[in-house]
């Protein structure tokens, strides 16, 4: 009985610990707690704990983004932030957050990743899905421009000049 016992025992904390009775509310006032505090991982649970037990919660799209949005910034992880993003264009798609979330997951694809081919499919998802959304023209120009480096692309040598000009002026007075 008495090797039973420690067994028995952190059943049962695993039982206690599974049955978050947390409501909506609760879920998402100790995820911001828990952001506050730089607790993200505590908070990706108490987000993904709101997902799981209230997916249809009127807050659930922006909890999924949050995700995405707690990896991709405060964890410095692009890989999970990518997934976090497909979840939530995958599942909150007539949301605010799933266009959002769909454009999200083709930049970082396209910027942070070698995943070229990837990252243009999922813009070609955006488009199809959300043809006149704000988005789509950034979207567009992401497509023509994928993989090439930012020196090459016609539109953005203004502002590359614009940078560069300040940095110019500096070396010139130091000669």
């Amino acid at each position: 009985m008495r090797k039973a016992l420690p067994i028995i025992l952190t059943l049962l904390l695993l039982i206690a610990a599974s049955c978050d009775r947390r409501n909506p509310d609760q879920l998402l006032e100790d995820a911001e707690v828990n952001l506050t505090q730089d607790k993200y991982d505590d908070a990706i649970q108490d987000l993904e704990g709101l997902l799981k037990k209230y997916p249809d919660h009127e807050k659930a799209a922006e909890s999924a983004y949050r995700i995405a949005e707690i990896h991709m910034n405060k964890r410095q992880k692009i890989e999970d932030a990518i997934d976090a993003f497909i979840y939530t264009a995958d599942e909150y798609p007539d949301t605010e957050f799933g266009p959002k979330a769909r454009f999200m997951a083709g930049f970082l694809l396209a910027n942070n990743t070698d995943r070229l081919d990837e990252a243009k499919k999922v813009y070609e998802d955006f488009l199809k899905a959300y043809p006149d959304h704000e988005l789509s023209m950034a979207v567009t120009f992401e497509i023509e421009n994928l993989g090439k480096p930012l020196d090459n692309i016609p539109q953005l040598k203004p502002i590359l000049n614009e940078k560069e000009a300040p940095q110019r002026v500096q070396n010139a007075d130091r000669k």
